[in-house]
């Protein structure tokens, strides 16, 4: 439950992908194309809403073409859910 939990916010760190939003992008299919094709990892997309320098608040508002959506790495996020310290994803 996203209420349950810390928010991951945007911090500058290495492998950061960004992506060009095209028509149809939403943040469950950038998660699944960034972070794997199976259900576990789309359900990340709220990693990727929280990620933005100015967080995606309302993941139900459409994404808009054009615009620049950050992707953390999914090393970093598994990390900050399995609470280790940033610095253990610099050698992933």
């Amino acid at each position: 439950m996203i209420g349950s939990r810390d928010r991951l916010l945007y911090t500058p760190i290495a492998n950061i992908e960004p992506h060009i939003v095209e028509d149809g992008d939403t943040l469950w299919s950038l998660a699944a194309r960034y972070y794997g094709g199976d259900d576990g990892e789309a359900n990340l997309w709220w990693a990727i809403a929280d990620f933005q320098p100015e967080p995606i608040l309302d993941p139900t508002i459409a994404l808009a073409a054009g615009s620049t959506v950050l992707i953390p790495p999914l090393a970093y996020v598994q990390n900050a859910l399995s609470g280790l310290p940033e610095e253990s994803i610099e050698s992933a």
